[in-house]
């Protein structure tokens, strides 16, 4: 049987990626050409919050949330639009959060 793992998703700009501290991070390539001075730049420079990552994840739910909201209502199902909106509502209560 094969396995696998779903560890990385990349964008246009960088990826969202499993951490090994059992954490989701955004990351950016950088240009193997660059100077020994921006290398010592990336280097000093302060790491993201964890909040950051905790903020995409919650804006990741609430619009997902949204849309399956959106969804259950054209069809007319009221049970899944109920889930749709506890769903929308507990992730805009991570974001919130989040973003204080």
């Amino acid at each position: 049987m094969y396995g696998g793992t779903f560890t990385v998703v990349r964008l246009g700009f960088g990826a969202y990626m499993h951490c090994p501290g059992n954490h989701w991070a955004l990351v950016r390539l950088y240009r193997a050409d660059l100077t020994e001075e921006e290398r010592q730049t990336l280097r000093t420079r302060e790491p993201l919050d964890e909040q950051d990552g905790v903020a995409l994840n919650s804006s990741i739910g609430v619009l997902v949330g949204v849309i399956d909201l959106v969804i259950t209502l054209v069809v007319g199902n009221w049970w899944w639009a109920l889930g749709a909106v506890l769903w929308t509502t507990l992730w805009s209560g991570f974001l919130i959060r989040a973003s204080r």
